[in-house]
């Protein structure tokens, strides 16, 4: 297949893109150009190391600004003076526009510039701008994190043959106060964006004064809330709107919370999730992630820059081939990253219409133009424009980009033949690996994030193999004596009584935990603890009641980490004879915290071999585990089989104490599923006050459906 490089060099002639792409979309790009936090900036603008390349002539546009020395801010525009010569596709563009004055420049006049982009400011040698004339504006974006400088015009390139609004873009090269500062990527913005009417937000850093915090919490890869997190929405346009976008988000969220997705473009949203995955930029759902709510017209998605995108970033294993994107908060969160992913996306994966669009949009895609030659003879047309305008040198020349550690690159290109070399690898490898795993998600029903937990502590009839408590120095274990008990000293754990002034456990048994959760102990005078030592010791609790749950909390202690690793398997065993087992679970050390998951802290111990016998002062730290279970199922019992380590010399220790159960309770939306309008639409929810709610509350709510009805709710 040929490929058709026309209407993909300047930005300054428009294809005929369907549904709303009758004006362009280009200035979405600006959706970084936000309030950034105010740094000292170079009055020498950040010249390339080499000032000394020189730019006479190019078959790429080419882009002159001058600002007679001033120095460029980040947050208030400066003068300037701004000149675009483009003769057309394959004509030469003479830098020295008094010599060539046949030339007839598609811009020559005033400007305000200032410069864009927040983490890629902050990292890269290369910075991007905004230019503002009186009745035009344009982006320009350095290419500085990209080698190939084509990352992003491939993947919207692509994208464009299927989606509704896709940027589009030029490559030039730049020049400012006479300094050749390199090759970059131009966007034209005409007039407005969207007509009147329609909206636009994006999911993106609090940094903003028009805003929208989302009540709904991201989910990790097992739809639990991740409340630590929260989901901002900057509002774009309108861009002095404060209500009507957030009442439009909040409708959209309930939206996906119903798992009906009223409202929604299902079809706008795989067509983002494809090219997204793609790509594998790891910022595409959670940063610069575009939402238009276009006037009379379903809810859409934009995609934006794949800068980060075909293996070049080296952090949250963007860099990897066979992983997806939609999967990455376990590793965001774990890491304190700020913004996640948004909890809509695990409702939409985990949908059995939306994975039937998913895998047929992809069947599409990959019988047209996303098939390896085609996307290798579009990268082919790049890379001969930049050769043979001599462009590709020259930015190389002024940066000195191969062979060194750029930000973020994960690989380390010598030449630009070695870094086109590598995008295209990777390609092939991505699309082999989603075309095996496409659509390959269960099938559940949606979540609701809003939906409270409930914890609820769990009898043990029978399973415990230790006693490992004390009340009294009357009742001293057998066990501190007869075997190592909890850490190879004959210790054990003392109740508050016997603490001696220190922390000790609750004399009722019933203990709750630093994040809330509770937990009831065993009887302290019998066995109250399941011991295991040495690797595939195993023991089962079983409940004296089986119980449903949406996951498990099992509090435990464990000791000898640092050489014999504590870690065990779970199996669930359910009523009607099924089980399953659980990923390797991993435990801290009782005095070094490895895993984050000490839930209650400095607890007195007594050792049978501390002066006779006695309180050592030694703190011990009670670790839990969390674990998913079919929630669908009565689960009779848990069994438990360590994989510590052991040898001649020792062994690693686990001694389990007690089990909760974690119930989620329903939202108060499911209540309007019972009125009689269950088959209408919420557009927004109202407390009695008039303030707008993202969801029902306990008391008078007031309902707003998109048919213009309304009702009053009650939430006891």
């Amino acid at each position: 297949m040929d490929v058709d490089m026309s209407n993909r060099i300047s930005p300054f002639y428009f294809l005929p893109f369907p549904f709303i792409m009758k004006k362009s979309i280009l200035s979405i790009l600006f959706i970084c150009d936000c309030a950034l936090p105010i740094v000292a900036q170079r009055s020498d603008n950040y010249c390339p190391p080499n000032t000394n390349v020189v730019l006479t002539q190019s078959t790429l546009p080419i882009v002159k600004i001058d600002v007679k020395g001033s120095t460029i801010q980040r947050q208030t525009p400066i003068n300037g003076h701004l000149t675009i010569i483009d003769n057309g596709e394959g004509e030469i563009n003479y830098c020295d526009t008094k010599s060539a004055s046949s030339q007839n420049p598609l811009y020559n006049g005033p400007i305000h510039i200032k410069y864009i982009g927040n983490t890629t400011f902050t990292n890269s040698e290369k910075k991007s701008y905004l230019i503002q004339a009186d009745n035009k504006s344009w982006q320009l974006n350095a290419c500085g994190a990209d080698r190939s400088m084509i990352r992003t015009m491939l993947a919207n390139d692509l994208a464009r043959n299927f989606m509704d609004i896709v940027p589009s873009a030029t490559l030039c090269e730049v020049v400012i106060d006479d300094v050749y500062y390199g090759v970059y990527q131009l966007s034209d913005y005409i007039g407005n964006i969207f007509d009147n009417g329609d909206m636009a937000v994006s999911v993106d850093r609090n940094d903003a004064v028009q805003t929208y915090a989302s009540a709904i919490k991201p989910v990790d890869n097992d739809g639990t809330s991740i409340n630590v997190a929260t989901i901002t929405y900057k509002h774009i346009f309108p861009d002095n709107a404060y209500t009507t976008p957030n009442a439009l988000i909040a409708s959209t969220e309930q939206s996906f919370l119903s798992g009906r997705f009223d409202g929604i473009n299902l079809t706008s949203f795989a067509d983002y999730m494809l090219n997204s995955e793609f790509s594998h930029n790891a910022d595409s759902y959670r940063l610069h992630a575009l939402m238009c709510f276009p006037k009379n017209a379903s809810t859409i998605m934009i995609p934006g820059d794949a800068t980060l995108g075909f293996g070049n970033y080296d952090a949250f294993e963007s860099f990897r081939s066979d992983t997806w994107l939609y999967r990455n908060n376990d590793m965001l969160a774990a890491q304190d990253e700020p913004q996640l992913i948004p909890f809509y996306w695990f409702n939409l994966i985990h949908n059995e219409d939306f994975q039937a669009i998913l895998k047929e949009r992809w069947s599409q895609y990959r019988k047209e133009v996303y098939t390896t030659d085609y996307i290798d003879q579009l990268i082919d047309g790049y890379v001969k424009i930049l050769k043979n305008s001599g462009a590709a040198d020259r930015n190389n020349d002024a940066w000195n980009i191969w062979s060194r550690k750029l930000w973020p690159n994960y690989y380390c290109s010598t030449s630009f033949d070695d870094e086109i070399s590598y995008l295209k690898h990777w390609i092939t490898e991505r699309l082999e690996w989603m075309d095996n795993n496409i659509g390959n998600e269960e099938i559940i029903e949606p979540i609701d994030p809003t939906a409270k937990s409930q914890i609820v502590s769990l009898e043990i009839a029978s399973g415990f193999n230790s006693d490992c408590i004390a009340t009294s120095l009357n009742d001293v274990p057998e066990s501190a004596s007869s075997h190592p008990a909890l850490d190879n000293h004959g210790s054990v754990l003392v109740t508050s009584a016997m603490a001696n002034g220190g922390k000790g456990l609750p004399e009722n048994g019933s203990l709750i935990a630093e994040n809330g959760h509770i937990f009831q102990f065993g009887d302290y005078l019998s066995d109250n603890c399941l011991y295991l030592d040495h690797t595939d010791a195993t023991g089962t609790l079983i409940f004296t009641e089986p119980t449903q749950a949406d996951s498990l909390c099992i509090l435990l202690v464990g000791t000898n980490r640092e050489y014999y690793e504590l870690k065990y398997l779970a199996t669930i065993n359910y009523t009607d004879g099924s089980s399953e087992q659980t990923d390797p679970q991993f435990v801290s050390d009782w005095c070094v915290e490895a895993y984050n998951d000490f839930v209650y802290r400095n607890l007195t111990r007594w050792r049978s071999d501390y002066n006779g016998g006695g309180i050592d002062g030694t703190k011990v730290n009670l670790s839990e585990n969390q674990f998913k279970v079919n929630k669908n199922k009565m689960i009779q019992s848990v069994t438990f089989t360590s994989q510590c380590r052991d040898d001649e010399w020792g062994y690693g220790m686990l001694g389990i104490f007690a089990i909760s159960a974690v119930k989620r309770t329903t939202s108060g939306i499911e209540d309007i599923e019972n009125t009689n309008h269950a088959s209408k639409t919420i557009k927004s929810i109202y407390t009695l006050s008039g303030s707008l709610s993202t969801r029902l509350n306990k008391g008078i709510n007031i309902v707003v459906y998109t048919d213009g009805s309304s009702e009053k709710i009650f939430i006891q």
